[in-house]
């Protein structure tokens, strides 16, 4: 049911995004009456792909009138991309599935039982692929077990946290870099195709402003106002994407398989720095809907919600949702 209304507003922003290129009547309002010399250009690009300046209508239609074709080109190529990308998805599950997997999964994950000692040795791994001790991380561990052991309880209760704190490790300092490198070729060209999608609509709002006014100021303008259509259905489409493979994923560890899917749900992490990605276990929250565990970090992403601290999740729910890997 989640998944259809999601489809259902991506259908409907694409339906405003095909309005760009549609053929509509042109509105001009005349705010000189009012507010004196003052001439409004009223955007009617969303209607005809020119605007109108109600000051003086005997103005040629278009200032850029070669960037009309490019602009149609831009719609047309954005509109292919997000129905590309979506009709991709269930091919690349398909292919997810069969995929056998390596002992990179090691460097993303305890290896048997979550209990203290798997996870020091998980950190040594990362440290060695690092080439570094994880001081800050081995005390917050720590801190951790010891207060599973006052508590007279397991570890397991904080593998969330846990993970949020070790996975976004495993690649080193050059986390996008090194999780592309590790990517499969398909799922590279699917990681670009997501990012394609969000990029294509800010070059169509680009476009769409050059018609009347210069590169320089349509690109920068276009950045922010492209980002009105192109952030909702670049994020609808991108969760999409994210929480199928998740789902997969889950159901695959369930059954003793889903190492190939464990990699790939962690490249993808790490190819999005942790943000905007959730992996395997990752709570859904009321308050965390964008936001992956990762960006609890320091620098730019501090500030940023995770799923540590924003889940709406109470503790037995939590373990119910982390316990598809319990065996």
């Amino acid at each position: 049911m989640i998944m259809w209304k999601n489809y259902k507003i991506l259908v409907l922003l694409i339906l405003l995004i095909g309005c760009y290129a549609s053929k509509a009547q042109m509105f001009s309002y005349d705010f000189a009456t009012i507010y004196g010399s003052f001439d409004f250009k009223f955007p009617s690009i969303l209607a005809d792909a020119s605007f109108v300046d109600v000051g003086n209508m005997d103005q040629p239609k278009y200032k850029n009138p070669e960037n009309v074709s490019k602009f149609y080109r831009a719609v047309i190529l954005a509109l292919i991309l997000i129905a590309s990308f979506l009709i991709n998805v269930p091919f690349f599950l398909k292919w997810a599935k069969k995929q056998k997997g390596s002992d990179e999964v090691l460097l993303y994950n305890v290896e048997g039982n979550f209990t203290y000692l798997t996870v020091l040795l998980w950190i040594e791994r990362i440290e060695e692929f690092n080439g570094k001790f994880l001081l800050r991380e081995r005390s917050e561990v720590e801190k951790f077990y010891n207060v599973a052991k006052k508590g007279k309880t397991s570890i397991k209760n904080y593998k969330r946290k846990i993970h949020d704190i070790l996975l976004i490790k495993s690649f080193g300092k050059n986390i996008v870099r090194t999780a592309f490198a590790r990517m499969d070729i398909y799922t590279k060209i699917t990681y670009l195709w997501d990012i394609a999608i969000y990029l294509s609509i800010i070059y169509a709002a680009v476009c769409v402003l050059s018609i009347d006014y210069s590169w320089t100021l349509s690109v920068f303008v276009g950045l922010f106002v492209g980002n009105i259509v192109a952030a909702p259905v670049w994020l609808i489409c991108h969760l999409i994407f994210n929480h199928s493979l998740k789902s997969v994923a889950r159901n695959q560890i369930k059954k003793g398989d889903g190492i190939g899917l464990r990699i790939i749900m962690a490249q993808l992490y790490g190819g999005f720095a942790g943000v905007i990605w959730k992996d395997l276990y990752y709570i859904q929250g009321r308050s965390s809907w964008t936001f992956g565990g990762g960006s609890s970090r320091k620098g730019f992403l501090r500030n940023i919600p995770t799923a540590t601290y924003s889940s709406a999740y109470s503790r037995d729910e939590e373990k119910k949702d982390l316990d598809f890997d319990k065996n």
